[in-house]
């Protein structure tokens, strides 16, 4: 029973959703997406990046023991 609950709820889920346009999958998108990135969410993504290279870092030191 709830099985089929979820799939139609799913169903329903999927059947609401656009289709993706071309469109939106545009140079323009991605130049605006980079500008956001590196604009306005900078600092997080140095953070995150340094924060990466610590951990792979770490991994490798701790392998080689």
């Amino acid at each position: 029973m709830e099985a089929g609950l979820l799939l139609f709820q799913r169903l329903q889920l999927t059947a609401t959703l656009a289709d993706p346009i071309a469109a939106v999958n545009t140079t323009a998108s991605l130049q605006a997406l980079a500008a956001l990135l590196f604009n306005q969410y900078l600092l997080p993504f140095e953070v995150t990046s340094i924060l990466l290279l610590v951990a792979m870092v770490g991994t490798i030191v701790l392998t080689k023991k």
